[in-house]
């Protein structure tokens, strides 16, 4: 009798426990945001907080942001009789894919957004101006984000990391199921969460000679392989999620990179 008494409690303490974890990771609510651009995205609650569950697309500033209605420019590599401003630049990974995309559907293709340097993202005026930044922008920060929604601090990233089980494994909780290389150490997602993560890659820059001076240029990397997103951090913290992992990274990196953005809606919203 104790033997059963005492299966049947591991039992229940098993569901119990299964059960919470299941309500801790699914989403309350769901919704839209659309940006100045009249691109509309998937957008979810996870604790406290909304999250944007696609990449952002949108290459222009929004009316009440930090750079109202200034147009970000696109990098082009350029001749070897031209050059080409050193950022704040978006590039298209749409127009890079890899030998390691053909497991990414056309749809998917559409919602890996763009790569942004940290320049871009925060709303600063230059490369340089984004460089000299040492001290976090007093309260929100705008920057490329819609009215309403901000370029979430390392702090948020953190709670929600937190929320769906922290550094280690909370990337199986955000990515995607689907949409990843998939080989040996292959680590899939499950998306439960549903912030979707897809593997937009990444863009550390090629550095070219271009009309007698030296320029950082994109080459896009990683499609199908890793996940990169920026935060508002003065010393540009971002996020990582490979395929063959389960684990978020967490590093400081240098601003002239290209990555992904996910914006968090302003708490008073």
């Amino acid at each position: 009798m104790k033997k059963i008494l005492f299966v049947l409690l591991m039992a229940f303490l098993f569901v119990s426990c299964s059960k919470n974890e299941e309500l801790s990771l699914t989403p309350s609510d769901t919704g839209t945001v659309t940006d100045c651009q009249g691109n509309s995205y998937n957008t979810v609650k996870i604790g406290n907080q909304w999250w944007m569950a696609e990449n952002l697309r949108c290459t222009m500033y929004d009316t009440e942001s930090e750079r109202p209605g200034i147009a970000i420019p696109v990098t082009t590599r350029p001749s070897s009789q031209s050059t080409t401003n050193y950022g704040p630049y978006y590039v298209d990974v749409s127009d890079s894919i890899t030998p390691y995309s053909g497991n990414l559907t056309s749809e998917q293709r559409s919602k890996l957004g763009l790569l942004y340097t940290w320049a871009a993202v925060v709303g600063e005026s230059s490369q340089s101006n984004a460089q000299n930044r040492t001290t976090d922008y007093p309260g929100v920060r705008q920057g490329i984000c819609p009215n309403g929604w901000h370029v979430p601090t390392d702090d948020e990233w953190t709670v929600l990391i937190n929320n769906l089980g922290g550094n280690k494994s909370a990337g199986t909780a955000m990515k995607t199921s689907d949409g990843w290389y998939k080989d040996k150490g292959y680590v899939a997602g499950v998306n439960n969460s549903e912030f979707s993560v897809l593997p937009g890659g990444s863009d550390t820059g090629t550095y070219v000679s271009a009309g007698g001076s030296t320029v950082n240029l994109p080459s896009v990397y990683g499609i199908g392989f890793d996940a990169n997103f920026w935060s508002a951090s003065a010393n540009a913290w971002y996020r990582g999620f490979t395929c063959n992992s389960s684990e978020v990274k967490h590093f400081p990196l240098a601003k002239f990179n290209y990555l992904s953005v996910r914006c968090v809606k302003n708490s008073e919203e």
